[in-house]
């Protein structure tokens, strides 16, 4: 009896320390309303990780590494404040998909339909969502609402509500 008492106590506790919530957007949402500085993921990932179609996109001020990964090949284009990251491996052949977008400082203008986030404001400005917490980190979770496993996480200090990270990840570029 002790044993059971002690195991719904830890399943009780781990249950108020981890809760996950997901707001659900339409795959068009995120794709062509989601802009980073006033650039869609769709146009973004359109590039295909070239240099001249980012530099189009973003301008000059972009550095680039390129690495070797389990996975693949991984481009990735450093900005201020904003990192992109493209991958290329076996399944998606000599094109590199757009894997991820990370916005970590509040240069980067960064848009959800009209709403202007930026790292150091307040979650207030998205309104009623559902927030999310896991081992003690704090986050809005946005999904696609179809089959194909797009994410945009919004990571904020709990004590401030302030926005600390944004990041878009495209799981299809595994």
């Amino acid at each position: 009896m002790k044993y059971i008492i002690s195991f719904i106590v830890v399943l009780f506790s781990a249950n108020l320390y981890s809760q996950i919530n997901e707001n659900l957007l339409s795959e068009s949402i995120i794709t062509t309303e989601l802009l980073f500085n006033g650039k869609c993921i769709q146009d973004i990932d359109q590039t295909n990780g070239e240099n001249i179609k980012m530099q189009n996109l973003f301008g000059n001020g972009l550095t680039t590494q390129s690495q070797i990964t389990e996975t693949g090949t991984q481009l990735t284009y450093y900005g201020d404040g904003i990192e992109f990251t493209f991958l290329k491996n076996d399944d998606t052949g000599s094109v590199f998909l757009l894997r991820s977008v990370t916005v970590n400082s509040n240069t980067p203008i960064v848009k959800l339909q009209t709403n202007v986030i930026s790292v150091n404001n307040s979650i207030n400005v998205l309104g009623n969502v559902a927030n999310s917490s896991y081992n003690n980190e704090h986050y809005i979770l946005y999904k696609s609402s179809t089959p194909i496993d797009i994410t945009l996480i919004i990571n904020y200090n709990n004590s401030t509500n302030k926005i600390s990270s944004i990041e878009f990840n495209n799981q299809l570029a595994l």
